[in-house]
C-alpha cells in the first residue's frame, strides 16, 4: 500500500515521468497481475469461459444496450482473445483492443486477423492509458480487478478521455470471487463519478439470473454531455 501511494502521487504530479509505474500491475492489481494472467492464459484457451452460451447471450444483451448508431473511436478494456471485440467491431471506425496479456492478445489478432481501424495494444490498465480520445469506452470484467484505492483514478481518467457525447460503458459480474473490489462497487463509483463530473447515465440495468452462481451482471453507460 505505501508503495502504490507513493506511485499514485507520482502519476498525478508528474504524469510522464509515471510512465513507468503505471505498467507495473503488482501495485495495482493485487493477486491478479499482468505475470498471473499471462500464465493463466498461456495453460488453456478461453480460461474464462468467454466462448460459452451464457457469455456470448451476455455479449448480445450488452450490444444491444449501445444501440446501431455508428461509433468513431472506441476503446476495449480487457479484450481478452476477441470474442466481444469481434461483435464490436463492425460499429466502430477504429477500435483499439487493449488487454494486460500478449498471450490473449495474440490469439485476438489470430483470431480477428488485419481489419481498418483495428488495432491491438497490450496495457496495464487503469493508469497505463492508450493515446487520444474516444467516443466509446467499453470496460466490461475487467475493473474489479484494480486495488481500490486506484479504481477511482483509473474510472476518471478514462472518464476525462471521452469526447463530447462519448459513452463509457461498464459491464460487471456482481458475484463474489475474492477480487480486490465487488463488481457493485465499481458500478456505484463510476456512477458518483458521472454525478460529480455532470455527465449523464445512459443506463443502469442489473440482468437477473445470469453467471456464475445466477449472481447476474449490471450494466452501466455513462454519457459525457
Amino acid at each position: 500500500a505505501p508503495a502504490r501511494r507513493v506511485a499514485l502521487t507520482t502519476f498525478s504530479r508528474f504524469p510522464v515521468l509515471a510512465r513507468h509505474t503505471a505498467t507495473w500491475s503488482w501495485l495495482w492489481q493485487p493477486g491478479w497481475s499482468r505475470r498471473h494472467h499471462e500464465r493463466f492464459y498461456g495453460r488453456a484457451t478461453d480460461p474464462y469461459g468467454f466462448e460459452t452460451a451464457p457469455e456470448q447471450a451476455k455479449y448480445r444483451e450488452t450490444l444491444s444496450l449501445l444501440g446501431d448508431q455508428g461509433v468513431g473511436r472506441a476503446l476495449e478494456v480487457g479484450a481478452s482473445e476477441g470474442s466481444f471485440t469481434e461483435m464490436l467491431l463492425p460499429l466502430c471506425d477504429e477500435l483499439v483492443a487493449s488487454d494486460v496479456s500478449e498471450v490473449a492478445l495474440s490469439r485476438a489478432r489470430a483470431r480477428l486477423g488485419e481489419h481498418p481501424g483495428l488495432s491491438f495494444e497490450r496495457r496495464t490498465f487503469p493508469l497505463d492509458l492508450p493515446d487520444g480520445t474516444f467516443d466509446l469506452i467499453v470496460v466490461s470484467d475487467v475493473a474489479y480487478f484494480w486495488a481500490e484505492d486506484v479504481l477511482e483514478l483509473g474510472l476518471r481518467l478514462m472518464a476525462e478521455r471521452l469526447r463530447p457525447g462519448g459513452r463509457m460503458l461498464l459491464l460487471h459480474y456482481r458475484g463474489d470471487f475474492r477480487a480486490p473490489v465487488t463488481g457493485d462497487a465499481v458500478h456505484d463509483r463510476g456512477v458518483a463519478i458521472a454525478h460529480e463530473l455532470a455527465f449523464e447515465l445512459d443506463a443502469d440495468i442489473v440482468f437477473q439470473h445470469r453467471g456464475p452462481h445466477d449472481a447476474g451482471y449490471r450494466a452501466d453507460i455513462i454519457r459525457r454531455p
